[in-house]
């Protein structure tokens, strides 16, 4: 049992030992933490610490990530090399970042979150500070790039006239396009206020874009329209009739009614079969299947009933050829008329801007979760940890240097028990 206790130094020895010099001790170990704290708080941290800016829209289409054009709004375009050149280009203080550089490794991260309860988007775009300006810019920059997709779509209502269809109508070769252009721009700004309503809007606003939706179709009611579509078959009416082929309008009416037994028309083709049903009748007697056989007659008398029709019109239209517009019936009404249904159409196209401004751009607002600071700082060393490490590891360092100065007190303590 003896010579077990004098092999080796006790524990109690070495705490003796390496408390000694307890003014070293504390030297050591508050060096290292102050030199340690500073290096982790200031130094690791600056590279490694994360700006998060975190946020939601309000009152605008894009709370419903639908853009005024009516496209799904892609948040990740907001950390595209596009968008943040844009952003960039509007202060000369965003000059020091390098967004070529940042897109290329990917510096900038965005994520997307849904919450639960009340089905609110949110996003957040973070990237590490070190690769930013000092706070106060990189808050502006973040402040900016949310509100980039604000400012295009104020720029798109601005600057798109939505009036496309209307404009169509005045390069028509044939006025059967010109009403259906009339329709089309009128269905295109229904279809864009129902669009509109199924955002999350006002009731308010939602009954007075149904009243508007309202008056546009009775500006293209089935009777106006229908009017100005028989007005182009009864009158042979076209833009230009000095653009009329007369040679070709002549083969098409060769086509449809021609006697010429060589060469028979449609209709002479249909009266032909008409006289073989006739025919068969006539052989078959009681044993005729008369139904099927009379329906067949009732379908091409009606076809040429049709065919005389369509000649009629045709010879109307080569009857106009070459005449100025107001020498042909029916022209200058057709054009009034056609006119003041185009002219109401245009008239409802600043209201319906002023409507998309409403739901997306007059009230729009980005809300930040961190409120007017806008960044929120993840770092990777908080500030206690960054005391407590570098305290301990000094202390550590302390006691060890401690054991080293003083090994020869340790071996003579351990000496003098062994004399005992």
């Amino acid at each position: 049992m003896e010579e077990e206790e004098y092999e080796g130094v006790s524990f109690g020895r070495i705490v003796k030992v390496a408390f000694h010099r307890w003014k070293l001790l504390l030297i050591i170990t508050f060096g290292v933490g102050i030199v340690g704290f500073l290096g982790l708080y200031f130094g690791y941290n600056a590279f490694a610490n994360v700006y998060n800016a975190t946020f939601s829209y309000s009152d605008t289409g894009l709370a419903s990530e639908t853009k005024a054009d009516n496209t799904t709004f892609n948040y990740r375009s907001l950390i595209s090399l596009e968008t943040l050149n844009a952003v960039k280009a509007k202060s000369a203080d965003y000059a020091s970042i390098d967004v070529e550089g940042l897109t290329k490794n990917n510096a900038f991260t965005i994520n997307r979150a849904v919450d639960k309860d009340t089905n609110k988007i949110s996003y957040t775009i973070s990237i590490k500070k070190n690769k930013m300006p000092k706070i106060e810019v990189s808050r502006q920059f973040f402040t900016d790039l949310a509100y980039y997709p604000i400012e295009q779509d104020k720029e798109y209502i601005a600057n798109t006239s939505f009036d496309t269809a209307l404009q169509k109508i005045d390069t028509v070769e044939k006025y059967e396009d010109a009403v259906n252009f009339l329709l089309s721009q009128a269905n295109n700004m229904i279809s864009g206020y129902t669009s509109l309503q199924g955002l999350n809007i006002s009731t308010e606003l939602s009954e007075q874009i149904e009243t508007t939706k309202s008056t546009i179709s009775s500006i293209v009611d089935g009777t106006k329209i229908a009017t100005l579509r028989s007005m182009i078959v009864n009158y042979g009416l076209t833009p230009d009739y000095k653009a009329i082929d007369v040679d070709s309008l002549n083969q098409t009416i060769i086509a449809l009614d021609n006697d010429d037994p060589a060469r028979p028309g449609q209709k002479q083709d249909n009266e032909a079969l008409i006289a073989d049903i006739m025919a068969q009748i006539t052989v078959l007697g009681d044993k005729a299947q008369l139904t099927s056989l009379d329906a067949r007659i009732r379908e091409l008398t009606e076809a040429n009933h049709n065919i005389d029709i369509q000649v009629r019109k045709i010879k109307e239209q080569i009857a106009n050829a070459n005449k100025s517009p107001e020498e042909v019936a029916g022209h200058t009404q057709f054009v009034k008329d056609m006119t003041l249904i185009r002219t109401n159409l245009a008239n409802q196209i600043p209201e319906y801007k002023n409507t998309m401004n409403k739901v997306y751009v007059d009230n729009a607002k980005v809300v930040f979760e961190n409120n007017n600071n806008v960044i929120d700082i993840t770092k990777n060393m908080n500030l206690v940890f960054s005391i407590l490490l570098p305290v301990a590891a000094g202390f550590v360092i302390a006691l060890i240097t401690n054991l080293i100065v003083d090994r020869k007190l340790l071996h003579e303590e351990e000496g003098v028990a062994q004399a005992k």
